[in-house]
C-alpha cells in the first residue's frame, strides 16, 4: 500500500514540475515577442542590402575588443590579467550595447 502512494506522490511532483517547465517556457515566449513592433527592426542600407543594426553594432563591439586587447598587450596587463576571454568578451558586449543605446536608444 505504501508503494502506491509514493508512486501517486512522485507522479504528483513530476506533473507540477512539468507545469513550471510549461509556464516557464510561455513567460519566455512571451518575454521575448513583447519587443516586437510593427515599425521593423532598425537597418541600413549597405552596398544595395538591408543589414540589421544589431549585427553591425555586434560587428563594432568585436573590432572594439580587439582594439582594448592590442592595448593591453602594449601595456603589458594581458600577461598579468587571470580571466582574459571573459574580459574580453564582456568589453565587446559592453561596446556594443553602449553603441546600440547611443544610436537607437531614443527611438
Amino acid at each position: 500500500m505504501s508503494t502506491r502512494v509514493l508512486d501517486v506522490t512522485s507522479a504528483r511532483a513530476a506533473g507540477r514540475a512539468a507545469a513550471r517547465v510549461r509556464l516557464g517556457t510561455c513567460a519566455a515566449i512571451c518575454l521575448g515577442a513583447g519587443g516586437c513592433s510593427l515599425d521593423g527592426a532598425p537597418s541600413y542600407d549597405l552596398f544595395g542590402a538591408h543589414f540589421p543594426a544589431w549585427l553591425l553594432c555586434a560587428a563594432m563591439g568585436i573590432v572594439a575588443a580587439f582594439v582594448f586587447r592590442g592595448g593591453l598587450i602594449a601595456t603589458g596587463l594581458d600577461d598579468v590579467m587571470p580571466l582574459r576571454l571573459p574580459t574580453y568578451a564582456a568589453f565587446g558586449t559592453a561596446s556594443a550595447l553602449w553603441l546600440w543605446l547611443g544610436l537607437f536608444g531614443g527611438r
